[in-house]
């Protein structure tokens, strides 16, 4: 065998563990868990490694998710959106998206209203329809792993759009949900929407109780960073 044909057959062989099985990555590290993925909700997904080993990952930190049998639009399009390039992310979410289905068509929604939320950031033409497709998923995925996320991005959206009111409640929800990451991001990012609506006395008492709720000494330097835009 050459060596050619070698690097084929490897290749070949990685396509066949890729496709056969569940992946995730954390934020956290860089490393591609493979296995089964098991229970998810709110707070975390778990996997079963391919060792039987069974792993939960906070929702939080969940970076990527790769279902066996996704498409190749599914690697691709996050390899584009975390090198910033989130309209060829975009395009290929939504080329994919309606030959899925199930678990797979929802981290589909999912990634749409990500990309489309970034980039309206750059393009408020895009708002109405990020705040649409985040609604949307939102309304048919309550306990989902993204739903907590997906608020914190309709809340940026609609706090983009200057519907600070329903930005509000989205930001509140979080607050009250079970993922304390998130209500901490969620409190600093309701404290910078009161600056904006020029509420400086309820932005710092928003900024102080984000701080009483967590001891972290990354919580400081979060206000700060919130005070600051």
């Amino acid at each position: 065998m050459n060596m050619k044909q070698s690097l084929a057959l490897t290749l070949m062989a990685a396509f066949a563990l890729s496709s056969s099985a569940d992946d995730l990555t954390r934020k956290s590290e860089s490393t591609r868990i493979r296995g089964d993925i098991g229970k998810t909700d709110l707070t975390q997904v778990t996997i079963k490694r391919t060792n039987g080993d069974l792993i939960s990952v906070p929702v939080n930190d969940l970076k990527t998710i790769n279902f066996a049998g996704a498409p190749t639009e599914l690697l691709q399009g996050q390899t584009n959106e975390f090198s910033g390039a989130s309209q060829a992310a975009l395009e290929k979410y939504q080329k994919a998206v309606g030959g899925t289905s199930g678990k797979m068509r929802s981290e589909f929604e999912f990634l749409i209203g990500r990309a489309l939320a970034t980039l309206s950031q750059v393009d408020a033409d895009k708002s109405v329809e990020a705040k649409s497709a985040l609604q949307k998923f939102r309304s048919a995925n309550k306990t989902h792993y993204r739903y907590l996320e997906a608020t914190l991005l309709q809340a940026a959206v609609q706090a983009g759009m200057n519907e600070a009111d329903e930005a509000t409640t989205l930001l509140q929800e979080v607050v009250d949900g079970p993922v304390a990451a998130y209500k901490l991001q969620a409190g600093v990012e309701l404290g910078r929407l009161h600056l904006k609506t020029g509420d400086a006395g309820a932005a710092l008492a928003k900024f102080d109780e984000v701080i009483q709720q967590s001891s972290a000494p990354e919580a400081t330097a979060t206000k700060f960073a919130g005070m600051l835009g």
